[in-house]
């Protein structure tokens, strides 16, 4: 009992993340939990610590936490039947500062029992195809490197023979469901200031760009070609950055999630999850921040989230461009893995084989700042390709609105399954190949997930600029 009570009072030496009122000064929540980190490592864990720090690490609501205790108990307890589970189980938490450490701890420990749990994540047969039909992101890498230790093998025919053995009849469990009502934002005036009016149009979506020949992927977009009618719009000039996403974060409105939607889960924390991270500055665009996250900025500053066609309607102009610039990749224009690599990836292989070097070094600033004008649509908005994806309003699977409020207090599993649980991405981030910088190309993820390739921006449906005289 003294030990546990122990553990506790070191837990209570880390400041609530809130305590940060001034966003530019994070040392004494970063010093509060680097204290708390080093007591931890100098512990010696007994039985009743171990299931108490498996408990912090599975359940605490601070993800910082939930990674500080996830790697005390790899380095002190790896073959303990609690840990190995808690590190199975934590392969689904919704960080990325959490699930990654989970991720790869599974690879090095060898945990056979695991490969069910990451097979959920990715589809490791498909991801160790030359030519994938799903994006090969940093996501995807960190869980085929980990299964290729498990199995010992990256053959993709050995590993397409463990995914049928672990899901016989499919791994893609579809939902029927009906086409999701818009969810509009609350009526809160706010100013055009760095945003651009985009006029109705046409978008044609689903069809593959031309001009991409020697591709990586195979560019299965589950959807048939077709052409969408979009009405005006306004559009954020500049994707959301890490400062104007703080200010939310902190504010009171987020702490009592006066904008949220109403399938967010319970007590969710606002702050993105790479704010203790040097590499992601004031400037930058916000990454590491879920589709709830965006969804509920966008609703305190009175705008919403685009469409999957606004969006490429706002990207490509009336002239439907593949690149924001033209119809030709230009890799000055954009930041993705070549300019982080030094090179454009011949091969998937190559590809996961960069990725995993940026998931492993903690040197490099991986994005440029919102304003850094690489590249600018017809229209004029700037950073519509690479640097970071941007959540839609639409649902991968029904490709209508995204409104997820029947996923609440569903398990995992049963989220990971649901299609009303991904949103359409856009525009290619900072890990993409030239082809996922398309504005054509449709990314997907968990719209619980926040990862720190993923960010945002805003639209909102007001009068065009003529009628505001």
């Amino acid at each position: 009992m003294e030990q546990s009570i122990e553990i506790s009072h070191l837990l209570e030496d880390v400041l609530d993340i809130y305590c940060l009122d001034k966003i530019s000064n994070k040392k004494p929540y970063k010093a509060s939990l680097e204290h708390f980190e080093a007591k931890l490592s100098a512990r010696e864990l007994s039985d009743s610590d171990i299931k108490e720090v498996c408990g912090l690490a599975a359940m605490h609501p601070d993800p910082w936490v939930r990674s500080t205790c996830l790697k005390k108990l790899i380095a002190a307890a790896p073959e303990n039947s609690d840990v190995l589970e808690v590190v199975s189980f934590l392969t689904h938490d919704f960080d990325d500062i959490v699930f990654f450490p989970a991720i790869r701890a599974c690879g090095d420990l060898v945990l056979s029992n695991s490969v069910s749990d990451l097979a959920l994540l990715s589809d490791f047969s498909e991801v160790a195809a030359d030519r994938p039909n799903k994006p090969v992101g940093i996501g995807h890498a960190a869980v085929f490197d980990s299964v290729s230790k498990i199995l010992e093998t990256s053959d993709p025919e050995i590993l397409k023979a463990k995914m049928h053995e672990l899901f016989p009849d499919g791994r893609d469990k579809i939902s029927s469901f009906k086409k999701e009502p818009t969810v509009l934002p609350l009526n809160i005036l706010h100013s055009h200031d760095n945003m651009i009016y985009i006029p109705p149009g046409t978008v044609e979506i689903g069809k593959f760009p031309s001009s991409i020949r020697n591709r990586l992927l195979k560019w299965d977009e589950r959807g048939e070609e077709r052409i969408v009618e979009t009405k005006g719009f306004w559009i954020d000039k500049f994707p959301t950055s890490c400062a104007e996403y703080d200010k939310f974060a902190f504010s009171e409105a987020a702490k009592t999630h006066k904008h949220c939607h109403s399938g967010e889960a319970k007590n969710h924390l606002h702050i993105r999850n790479t704010l203790l991270d040097e590499r992601f500055k004031p400037g930058d665009p916000v990454t590491g921040i879920s589709w709830f996250d965006s969804f509920s900025f966008a609703r305190s500053m009175g705008k919403r989230l685009p469409l999957e066609e606004e969006w490429q309607r706002a990207a490509e102009g009336d002239e439907k461009y593949e690149f924001p610039w033209g119809n030709e990749f230009r890799a000055d224009k954009v930041h993705g893995i070549h300019k982080l690599s030094k090179t454009i990836p011949s091969s998937a292989k190559d590809w996961r084989r960069e990725l995993l070097k940026l998931l492993n070094e903690k040197t490099n600033d991986l994005v440029v700042p919102v304003k850094e004008e690489l590249n600018v649509s017809p229209f004029g908005v700037v950073g519509m390709a690479g640097n970071q994806w941007e959540w839609t309003s639409t649902n991968r699977s029904s490709l209508g609105h995204l409104n997820p409020s029947c996923c609440s207090n569903k398990s995992y599993v049963d989220l990971i399954y649901d299609y009303r649980s991904f949103s359409v991405l856009k525009g290619g981030t900072w890990t993409s190949i030239p082809e996922m910088m398309s504005t054509k190309f449709r990314g997907n993820d968990f719209i619980y997930d926040r990862h720190f390739e993923i960010g945002m921006r805003c639209v909102c449906d007001c009068p065009p600029p003529n009628d505001f005289n």
